[in-house]
């Protein structure tokens, strides 16, 4: 071999390796997340990477932890993991309410699309104290309103994705954690029954999110017109700076005072409550709530 062909072979070599890989990225938005709540005008700590929430990266969740994740998709050996109880976003701040077995829209944006699926899940909080486990969330595993199955397969369009979900008929609570789960499809793997290929087996990337709701027994839910907005958000598809917080319509007074809903609110079943949570973090709609 020449010297001149052993160069252009190293060189080829040296390329391939110099390929960048580009990771899957996506966030929950509707119900938004932990970590991206201040994005619609709650006063919540700022993640500008709240897109990343992939418990580490592939390797350290996969060959690192063997899977091990965060509920939220923090990395397992962090501590405190940042969107967990004890964590940086976790102020449980409720972002929306709906009521028991209602159909729900859900809103997931994905930046940088690898195929998959997702799911969701939701858990009752029986102590704000402590973050809610995956074998409760495993128990309320959303099936889809079109049939009834309980994963959403993704196309290959970076986009917002709109997603119909019932929720359970026998779940109440005033504080529920919802959770999203991303289970990419781009990477070589291996399924139970030996079938390789790309998209196949668990070690794919994931990505997760949480947000903080409530749901409403159906013999207290609001009128149509007091409902609370499942409307899908719109947001930049990347953010380089911090929008924005200002919100019209919000009173931001709320912290350190008593706040008591308000108008047809005030028969809703967990409203005072959602108020004293949400005005005390700054989030305090008059058409919901009133503090003084």
């Amino acid at each position: 071999m020449t010297d001149r062909t052993t160069m252009m072979t190293m060189t080829l070599v040296l390329s391939l390796f110099a390929v960048p890989v580009v990771d899957g990225h996506g966030r929950l938005i509707d119900p938004p997340a932990r970590g991206s709540a201040w994005r619609f005008g709650f006063n919540t700590p700022i993640n500008y990477n709240d897109n990343e929430m992939s418990c580490g990266g592939l390797n350290h969740q996969w060959y690192i932890l063997q899977g091990k994740c965060g509920v939220c998709g923090d990395r397992w050996d962090a501590n405190p993991r940042p969107h967990e109880v004890g964590g940086t976003y976790a102020t449980g701040t409720i972002v929306r309410t709906y009521t028991q077995g209602q159909t729900i829209q859900v809103t997931v944006q994905i930046t940088s699309n690898h195929l998959g699926w997702f799911e969701f899940r939701i858990c009752p909080v029986s102590d704000p104290t402590v973050e809610v486990t995956l074998e409760c969330l495993d128990t309320h595993l959303l099936p889809l309103a079109s049939n009834g199955q309980t994963r959403y397969k993704i196309d290959r369009d970076s986009r917002n994705y709109v997603v119909d979900l019932v929720l359970p008929s026998d779940l109440v609570c005033d504080h529920c954690v919802f959770q999203w789960k991303y289970h990419t499809g781009n990477s070589w793997g291996r399924d139970p029954d030996g079938v390789e290929c790309v998209g196949c087996g668990a070690v794919q990337e994931e990505f997760y999110g949480c947000a903080d709701i409530a749901v409403l027994a159906n013999d207290s839910s609001p009128p149509p017109s007091a409902a609370a907005s499942t409307d899908a958000p719109q947001i930049k598809l990347v953010t380089t700076a911090a929008p924005s917080t200002s919100m019209a319509g919000v009173v931001t007074e709320g912290q350190g005072q008593q706040c008591r809903a308000v108008g047809v609110w005030r028969s809703v079943a967990g409203m005072n409550s959602w108020c004293a949570t949400n005005c005390g973090a700054g989030y305090c709609p008059s058409s919901h709530c009133r503090c003084g």
